[in-house]
């Protein structure tokens, strides 16, 4: 689980009425390694898991469940890699247009570039 809180830069605001916590649940029961985030006013982070999977989620759009509050999951990014420890993701980066992602896996020789707007997979480098 990963969370986040969102604050009010005024310092003299009522905190209560500005700030939410935001959980993301959602990688199968498995641990999150590696978290990035966009720069710009899409507000998406991404987060990789050992499950072998890069989920893109959307902080703007919110779920709220049993007095939790879970971003809108908006894709799933799975080269079909096997879901074994050797295929957790390690480490994610989003270039400087905040369109694409670059990420790693655990013992493997290379990374995988997606576009993050799509989710399609790019290449494998």
């Amino acid at each position: 689980m990963v969370g986040f809180h969102f604050g009010s830069k005024n310092p003299t605001a009522k905190r209560s009425w500005l700030t939410k916590n935001i959980y993301i649940l959602g990688h199968q029961n498995e641990d999150i390694n590696c978290v990035c985030m966009t720069t710009d006013e899409t507000n998406r982070c991404l987060t990789g898991g050992s499950d072998g999977k890069c989920k893109i989620w959307d902080l703007n759009t919110v779920i709220i469940d049993k007095e939790q509050t879970q971003p809108k999951c908006l894709f799933v990014l799975d080269n079909n890699h096997t879901t074994s420890d050797n295929s957790s993701i390690t480490s994610i980066c989003i270039t400087f247009d905040n369109n694409k992602c670059i990420t790693t896996r655990k013992n493997e020789n290379q990374c995988d570039i997606w576009d993050i707007n799509t989710g399609v997979h790019l290449h494998t480098l």
